[in-house]
């Protein structure tokens, strides 16, 4: 029956008894330095930016303009910005890596690449029978960035974001019929979390909110 395949595949998608292998990301909280206009910043603390709050909201919507990320809300009546971003991953989040090597008739072929690759096809081997996996990831990255005024000429810019990845994986091969699986998961900035199925850990790398501050600097 179909559903008796899936607990199998799953298995085989995650490596058991196989030789294939997943290696994580390293530990640790990301951190990324907004900087001022000279370069300067501290990581993961709101940025005071030596301009006035309406100079500054001119300038960021316009500078979001110039960027692959979409304005989803702008209310200059609480002077808050909601940006998002969706598509390729790797540079904005850390999934570890996967590796797989499978020995046929035809020779060895090995595979090693980052978890957060948008898409990849490989191979998988177990008992003696051969996968083809389709793997895609995608992420869906929200931003809330607040600005304070601190004084006449002085904003603070606060910013908050939020994560959500989806991975799209279909198997075939092994003498069955193909199997697809979907899952997601979500996480801030500062955390990190694991896909149930298959298990895969990813993190932010703090690009995201490095290239969002860094609109404040155009």
């Amino acid at each position: 029956m179909r559903w008796m395949r899936i607990p199998l595949l799953l298995c085989v998608l995650a490596g058991c008894a196989s030789q294939n292998d997943y290696v994580a990301p390293e530990t640790g909280k990301p951190t990324y330095s907004s900087g001022d206009a000279a370069g300067r910043g501290v990581p993961n603390e709101p940025l005071v930016v030596d301009r006035a709050r309406a100079t500054l909201w001119r300038q960021l919507i316009a500078a979001t303009e110039k960027t692959s990320f979409v304005v989803e809300g702008a209310d200059q009546s609480t002077w808050t910005l909601r940006l998002r971003y969706t598509g390729e991953p790797r540079e904005y989040i850390d999934c570890g890596r996967v590796t797989s090597k499978v020995k046929t008739a035809k020779g060895e072929r090995n595979y090693d690449f980052a978890a957060s690759k948008a898409y990849q096809q490989y191979e998988l081997q177990r008992n003696d029978k051969l996968y083809l996996v389709d793997r895609r990831m995608n992420i869906d990255v929200r931003a809330t960035l607040v600005l304070e005024s601190v004084a006449p000429a002085k904003t603070r810019v606060k910013l908050d974001s939020s994560y959500t990845v989806t991975r799209d994986q279909a198997v075939q091969g092994g003498g069955g019929q193909p199997f697809a699986m979907v899952d997601k998961i979500n996480f801030k900035d500062s955390e990190s979390a694991t896909f149930p199925n298959a298990a895969t850990k990813c993190r932010a790398t703090g690009q995201f909110e490095s290239d969002v501050m860094g609109l404040l600097r155009r």
